[in-house]
């Protein structure tokens, strides 16, 4: 009998204080988006996004022509001759600062090794999960959110 009792009061408990969240992130939302997008887009709606998630989900934004500009920067206007490149690149490189560099490059292919282990090869895509649903040709981020809330409810 008495633990019948124990576990009535447990229900008035947490019937008058609430049950205890058992994950961080309320229910259809995602814990992490990852935006794949280039230079011909602008995104919108990145600050609604971040609202609505109040910082308990992690949004990862990769620029796919960020490889590109770096390879520009320290690549444009190069003379044929290659030990002349050399010496420019090199000068280009210092400037910048090695280390500054190595951020820069692997902040820039980051988003291409995550495209690839997703498979994806269109831009605007927002993936949701590590890949759980994926959300194509939208740069609304507040839309794709509501997309995959919306098929989050129905699953």
């Amino acid at each position: 009998m008495r633990c019948g009792a124990v576990g009535i009061l447990a229900l008035i408990v947490a019937s008058v204080l609430g049950t205890p969240q058992l994950h961080a992130v309320p229910a259809n939302l995602p814990e992490r988006i990852d935006v794949f997008y280039d230079d011909s887009v602008s995104l919108t709606g990145l600050e609604e996004v971040k609202s609505v998630l109040a910082g308990k989900a992690t949004i990862n934004l990769y620029n796919m022509n960020a490889p590109e500009r770096i390879e520009h920067e320290l690549g444009h206007g190069l003379p044929p001759d290659p030990e002349k490149s050399k010496r420019i690149l090199m000068k280009r490189m210092q400037t910048i600062g090695i280390e500054q560099l190595k951020q820069r490059f692997v902040a820039a292919y980051q988003g291409v090794i995550k495209a690839q282990e997703y498979g994806i090869d269109l831009y605007p895509a927002i993936v949701f999960d590590d890949g759980a649903s994926v959300v194509y040709g939208v740069v609304d981020l507040q839309e794709a959110l509501n997309r995959y809330r919306d098929w989050s409810a129905q699953r």
